[in-house]
């Protein structure tokens, strides 16, 4: 992965899913995997320094999502912190590929949801990781 992008996310760390106040979603990590995908890896830690500044912070897990109750948890905003410390413990105990395809079919119905960001972010990420 670009030492740029790399930068960048790691800047955007601990932030959420949304710009504080809510309501408009976070593009900074699609933004610095585009930035960088366009040649432009020189504007990445720039630009992240200023967009961050209006993100949110990531909600913190509060209930673990385990095999057995996940389909409860879908599409409830407020467990955002929980798919991201599942989605952790998942990527920890194996190859990115592996997880995306368990998970791909599972909640590709819910795609079309906030904007299709979901399926937006994971494209970027995937790219970004192809490239490393």
């Amino acid at each position: 992965m670009d030492q740029a992008l790399d930068e960048a996310l790691e800047r955007l760390r601990g932030t959420g899913g949304e710009v504080k106040g809510g309501g408009d979603p976070n593009h900074g990590p699609m933004a610095a995997e585009a930035l960088v995908a366009l040649g432009r890896a020189d504007a990445v830690v720039n630009w992240t320094d200023r967009y961050r500044q209006v993100l949110g912070a990531m909600p913190a897990a509060t209930a673990p999502i385990a095999g057995e109750n996940w389909r409860e948890a879908l599409g409830v905003i407020s467990r955002l912190g929980d798919w991201v410390a599942f989605f952790r413990a998942k990527l920890a105990e194996g190859p990115w590929p592996a997880v995306f395809a368990e998970w791909v079919g599972r909640l590709v119905r819910g795609t079309v949801s906030a904007g299709s960001h979901g399926l937006i972010r994971t494209a970027h990420a995937m790219r970004a990781l192809e490239e490393a």
